[in-house]
């Protein structure tokens, strides 16, 4: 599976930021992954929370273990530097960042 397969059909998904405070990104990015048919793994990334609509909730993409296919990053952008690394370590192919703050931060 080449990474373009992994971006676009993937068979997980983590959502780093995922949340449970319903005006965040985060949270509408994993509701509309859960409820959107999504028949694949999903695994919420959050260090404040221990569960979200009833999926365990990991402190760090670094805990899941198994593969990730696609990350989706929705957490402010200075935090996204860091979380590129653990992706690297973890060996994740494609991610997508959603993101404000991007200009803000000179970037």
């Amino acid at each position: 599976m080449n990474n373009f397969e992994k971006l676009f059909n993937p068979e997980s998904i983590a959502v780093i930021g995922a949340t449970d405070k319903k005006e965040k990104v985060g949270y509408a990015v994993f509701k509309n992954i859960i409820e959107g048919g999504f028949k694949g793994r999903v695994y919420p990334v959050n260090k404040r929370l221990k569960e979200l609509e009833g999926y365990k909730v990991y402190p760090s993409i670094l805990e899941i273990p198994d593969q990730i296919d696609l990350v989706i990053i929705a957490v402010p952008i200075i935090y996204v530097p860091q979380i590129f690394d653990q992706l690297g370590k973890k060996g994740v192919k494609a991610a997508v960042v959603i993101s404000a703050g991007g200009k803000e931060a000179g970037e």
